[in-house]
């Protein structure tokens, strides 16, 4: 897949340990540094062999949380690309902590999967 950045075909997958402890790959241009697959655009786990790929070391800053100002938030994406495909990455995000990340969504998980939001969402 070309870079979307710059066009250029020499790419490779990379691996990052996100707030949470998960991984997060990208697929990343070595012309260009950008993600290939386009800003916020991962790979999903199911298509790659995580010990296959290079584990990038985060750079030492740790965003705050917007609502308790804990460090070490993890970005959150207010469009997810199931819904909102290629242009998720162009809406707007936040730094949430683990715990509020999780809190998100969730209250959210009655609008994403259809489902009935329960009693004691606010």
């Amino acid at each position: 897949m070309p870079c979307i950045e710059c066009g250029s075909r020499q790419t490779w997958f990379t691996k990052r340990r996100i707030a949470s402890g998960a991984w997060q790959v990208r697929e990343e241009c070595e012309a260009c540094g950008a993600n290939a697959r386009g800003k916020a655009i991962y790979v999903p786990l199911t298509d790659v062999r995580l010990d296959d790929i290079e584990e990038v070391v985060q750079d030492a800053e740790r965003p705050l949380c917007v609502v308790c100002g804990k460090e070490g938030a993890e970005w959150h994406h207010l469009a997810p690309t199931e819904v909102f495909g290629n242009t998720a990455g162009a809406w707007p995000g936040a730094f949430l902590c683990i715990t509020h990340h999780r809190e998100w969504h969730t209250h959210m998980i009655g609008y994403r999967f259809g489902r009935p939001v329960p009693e004691n969402t606010p």
